[in-house]
C-alpha cells in the first residue's frame, strides 16, 4: 500500500481538474441523506438539519492495476491530497460557515478503477421561508440548492438521484417528514458558454400539532368561554369584572406568546392570530363593557333615577 499511495501522489497535482483531455466534464453524483431536523427557527426563518453527503467522480489519474499492487483494490485518503468539486450550499445561513462542502475531514474511497466516492456529516443551517398563515396547522417547503462556485457544466456537471434517502432518520418531535425531493436545473449567465447545474432538494414537513392544542388553543377556548360565563356571576360578589380584566390579560399573555414564536412579517396574518385577537375585542372586550354597563345600573339609585322602560 505504501507503494501503491507514492506511485500515486508523486506526480499528482490536486489543483487540476482530474481529466485527460481538458476538454472533458467532470460527472459529479450529489446526493443527500437526511440524518435529523434539529431544528425549525421559524422567528428567523431558519432550518438546521444534520446530514451525509455523498459526493461521486471519476478521476482518471488515481486508476491503477489492483494485480501490480498485491490486490489492494481501494485505498482512503485525505481530503487535502485531492482534487474535489468546489461545491455550495448557495443558500446558507449560517455566519459561522461559508457553505462550502469540500471542507470535510471524513476521508475519500478512492478505486483502482479511478472512481472517488466521499461520504461525509455536515449540520447545515439555511434559510427557509416561513408560511404562518394556517399556523400551528401549517405545512413548511425548505429548499436547499447547491452546486459548484466556479466551474460551469462544460467543466463540472452535477447530477443527483430523484430523492434524498432517510435511511436512519431520526424522528423530530415538533415536526413530520414528508418527502424530500432533489432535481437537478441548468441556468445560463451572460458570462460563460455553458450552464451553470445545481442540484435542488426541497424538504416537505408538517407542524405537530398535540403540543400547542394543550398549551395555545384549548386555554384559548377555555377563557374565552369563562368571559361568557361572566354573567352569571352574582352582582354582590363584586367578581365579575376581575374575572372578565383576568381573561383579558391572559389572553393577551398567550398572544405574546405566538408573536415571540412568529416571524415578524406583514405579509399574512396567521389566523390564531386574528382568533385571539377577536376573542380579546368581540368577546372580552364587549363582556367587559357589559358588566360594566350591567353593574351600573345595579348600583343605581332608583329613587333618584329611574331606569327607562326599555332597560326593565
Amino acid at each position: 500500500e505504501e507503494r501503491l499511495l507514492r506511485d500515486l501522489l508523486t506526480t499528482y497535482d490536486k489543483k487540476l481538474r482530474p481529466v485527460i483531455h481538458k476538454n472533458e466534464t467532470v460527472k459529479t453524483i450529489f446526493a443527500l441523506t437526511l440524518n435529523q431536523i434539529i431544528d425549525v427557527i421559524e422567528k428567523y426563518e431558519l432550518l438546521k438539519l444534520s446530514l451525509y453527503v455523498r459526493q461521486i467522480w471519476k478521476n482518471p489519474l488515481l486508476s491503477w492495476n489492483a494485480s501490480e499492487y498485491g490486490g489492494i483494490s481501494q485505498v482512503n485518503l485525505e481530503p487535502d491530497q485531492l482534487w474535489k468539486p468546489d461545491i455550495y450550499l448557495y443558500n446558507n445561513a449560517d455566519s459561522s460557515a461559508d457553505g462550502s462542502l469540500y471542507g470535510f475531514k471524513a476521508k475519500i474511497k478512492v478505486s483502482h478503477t479511478g472512481l472517488n466516492m466521499w461520504l461525509a456529516p455536515t449540520i447545515l443551517t439555511t434559510s427557509c421561508k416561513i408560511n404562518v398563515k394556517y399556523f400551528p396547522f401549517d405545512q413548511q417547503s425548505c429548499t436547499l440548492k447547491f452546486g459548484s462556485w466556479t466551474y460551469d457544466a462544460g467543466s463540472v456537471d452535477i447530477d443527483t438521484s430523484p430523492t434524498a434517502s432517510i435511511k436512519g432518520y431520526q424522528q423530530n418531535g415538533e415536526w413530520d417528514f414528508i418527502s424530500f425531493p432533489c432535481k437537478r436545473n441548468a441556468q445560463f449567465y451572460d458570462c460563460c458558454p455553458h450552464p451553470f447545474t445545481d442540484v435542488t432538494c426541497t424538504l416537505n414537513i408538517r407542524r405537530r400539532t398535540l403540543y400547542y392544542w394543550i398549551n395555545l388553543i384549548v386555554p384559548c377556548l377555555l377563557i374565552t368561554v369563562l368571559s361568557l360565563l361572566s354573567f352569571i356571576v352574582t352582582t354582590e360578589s363584586g367578581e365579575r369584572i376581575s374575572l372578565v380584566i383576568t381573561n383579558l390579560l391572559a389572553l393577551t399573555v398567550f398572544m405574546l406568546i405566538v408573536a415571540d414564536i412568529l416571524p415578524p412579517t406583514s405579509e399574512v396574518v396567521p389566523l390564531i392570530s386574528v382568533f385571539i385577537t377577536s376573542s380579546i375585542v368581540q368577546v372580552v372586550g364587549l363582556s367587559l363593557v357589559a358588566t360594566c354597563f350591567v353593574l351600573q345600573c345595579y348600583h343605581t339609585n332608583p329613587d333618584i333615577n329611574e331606569m327607562p322602560f326599555w332597560m326593565r
